[in-house]
């Protein structure tokens, strides 16, 4: 009996990424900054974007931020998000982008 086919996530392009993370920054729609900021996350982690600091602005904290091939700088507001909620956007972000 032949073994179920598993479907195996393709890993998330850190330059598309990045070209999305760069339209939602000149669309600047504040419905979309939690968006931002776990777009953000995620290419820290993959390395596309490197943390030059942080500052507060009327006491927001926001990430300096820039990309690792010269691009930004940006500034993303941090979203004071629990563990499990950029869990669960990081898991829809993904799904989106694989059907998309």
């Amino acid at each position: 009996m032949p073994y179920p086919e598993t479907t195996k996530k393709k890993p998330l392009d850190a330059d598309a990424l990045l070209q999305y993370f760069e339209q939602l920054t000149e669309d600047a729609n504040p419905a979309r900054e939690t968006l931002r900021y776990v777009l953000a996350l995620l290419l820290l982690q993959k390395r596309r974007l490197k943390l030059n600091g942080s500052r507060n602005e009327d006491d927001v904290p926001f990430l300096e931020l820039s990309g690792s091939h010269g691009e930004g700088p940006f500034q993303v507001r941090d979203q004071h998000l629990e563990p499990a909620e950029i869990e669960q956007l990081q898991n829809d972000l993904d799904a989106h982008l694989q059907i998309g």
